[in-house]
């Protein structure tokens, strides 16, 4: 697939309809040479595996999304030599683009609000006017509270109606810098070409979704074919049965989900070949054992793999379940973060340790207003790297189990959507002369989580920091101490 034209070119259709063409008969042809019966469409092959397609990826949608990655580097850096050079051949891409786009609000704001396109309900669109006479001047920027850098409700209120209040208030004023666009389709806010891909196949192929999703379907079935456990080419063939793409029908598929099945149906298939097109016999016998030898080879294979996919985790137990020292001299921080179902209330904790294993700081948390676990675990690392600072640590790897605040501090720029959380954190992190990040799990991470946990199961409300570990925890920490000090672990920082 000529991907690296299809990034900076529209493709013809032609060449769209020749390469469409090529993989279709690769499908449906297992000689070379030589043509068979295209039994269902390209589009409905190119439909998800859920929806009882193939997954294939139609070359007209997979080019518009690759263009549109192009327009989306344009639009964040339009001053660039690239975009100059490539504004004329992506508009293409453009059209699908502007059509997952959504403006964030921030400190230069020039959104006018009863005419710009800005709330998102099933698309972009104005919001619906409350009162009459309105102010037909008024900007975004004049609903925001500058002090608090959040919305005036009371504004917001006094003008729109309450569900596109709602709607505003998703997401914050980002007050510290310019307005900015975010992809909606991505949780980053950034552009992907899978996201691109995923948007213009829900376009281009609506109908065809419509009708995959229509009931009573056997869209279940075929989705149940693919975990079926055997080889790919029976996945294959029973996905054919199913959808009708093979001469002969079969009473047997209710029966899919039995053992032996998939082999019985894919051995008889093979004779009936031979038999009508080669006129070979066989013997049902011969055929059964076949059918028994095939079927205890694969279960076994498999078997064998399972007992050493689950033997692996135990081999490296020692890495994966265990806290890791950092490097001499750094220092570690652990941060945790605890939410209570039901009644609302969070912790946050972080655990100081040196490349031996011993704490030297730890400190905990309660947070009231804060709204989701994702909120928390920004404000504990804003907090914990704010702490860092002002007890003087210079170099330290910072480890957490949330991989999206890990990400937003490693590669800032691939997450628009949390560029407020970055412009606080910008306030920090310069301040610090060595800072690495590390994806902790759980099972090694769950020392500082008990702390956090603590703020609310125990009623631990109060907020310090200090020296060493909590004396409630000491045994958990001292064998974790001394099982690092013999079996160091590999630092994996960025």
């Amino acid at each position: 697939m000529p991907v690296y034209a299809m990034t900076c070119f529209k493709l013809p259709k032609a060449i769209c309809a020749n390469l469409r063409n090529a993989m279709a008969e690769l499908w449906w042809s297992a000689v070379e040479k030589k043509r068979k019966i295209h039994w269902i469409s390209w589009e409905k092959m190119c439909l998800p595996k859920r929806l009882g397609g193939m997954g294939f990826r139609d070359i007209e949608d997979f080019n518009q999304a690759m263009l549109a990655k192009q327009a989306w580097k344009i639009l964040q850096e339009p001053e660039s030599l690239v975009a100059k050079l490539l504004k004329s051949s992506i508009q293409w891409g453009k059209e699908l683009l502007v059509k997952g786009l959504r403006k964030r609000v921030g400190n230069r704001n020039m959104i006018e609000v009863w005419t710009d396109p800005w709330i998102f309900d099933e698309g972009l669109r104005a919001p619906w006017r409350l009162i009459n006479p309105f102010n037909v001047n008024l900007l975004a920027k004049d609903l925001i509270d500058f002090r608090y850098k959040k919305w005036d409700v009371a504004k917001l209120r006094e003008v729109f109606f309450e569900e596109d209040v709602q709607r505003v208030m998703e997401f914050l004023p980002v007050t510290n810098v310019e307005d900015f666009w975010c992809w909606m389709h991505n949780q980053s806010g950034d552009y992907s070409v899978k996201s691109g891909f995923w948007l213009a196949t829900s376009i281009n192929k609506a109908k065809s979704i419509r009708e995959a999703l229509m009931l009573p379907s056997l869209n279940i079935l075929k989705s149940a074919v693919w975990i079926i456990p055997t080889t790919q080419k029976i996945r294959n063939f029973l996905w054919r049965a199913l959808s009708g793409a093979i001469a002969r029908k079969n009473d047997l598929i209710p029966q899919l989900l039995r053992r032996r099945f998939p082999w019985v149906i894919w051995i008889l298939w093979k004779n009936r070949n031979n038999l009508a097109f080669e006129s070979k016999n066989f013997n049902a016998m011969v055929t059964m054992e076949k059918i028994i030898e095939k079927v205890d080879q694969w279960f076994v294979a498999q078997e064998v793999d399972k007992v050493l996919e689950d033997l692996a985790p135990l081999v490296n137990a020692t890495q994966v379940k265990r806290w890791r020292p950092p490097p001499e001299p750094w220092l570690k921080c652990n941060i945790g973060v605890y939410m209570e179902k039901g009644s609302g209330r969070r912790g946050v904790a972080w655990v100081l340790r040196d490349w031996k294993g011993i704490v030297c700081l730890h400190s905990r948390r309660a947070l009231a207003t804060v709204g989701n676990k994702l909120e928390c675990g920004f404000i504990g690392a804003l907090w914990a790297l704010e702490n860092l600072r002002s007890h003087g640590v210079k170099q330290v790897v910072l480890a957490t189990e949330d991989s999206v605040v890990l990400g937003v501090m490693e590669r800032p720029k691939a997450w628009p959507y949390f560029k407020l959380q970055v412009c606080d954190l910008s306030t920090v992190i310069p301040w610090l002369e060595g800072l690495k990040f590390e994806l902790e799990p759980r099972c090694a991470n769950r020392r500082v989580y008990l702390i956090a946990q603590s703020v609310v199961r125990g009623d631990r409300g109060q907020s310090y920091v200090a020296s060493g570990h909590p004396r409630w925890l000491n045994e958990i920490f001292v064998s974790e101490r001394v099982f690092s000090c013999l079996k160091p672990g590999r630092f994996l920082g960025s």
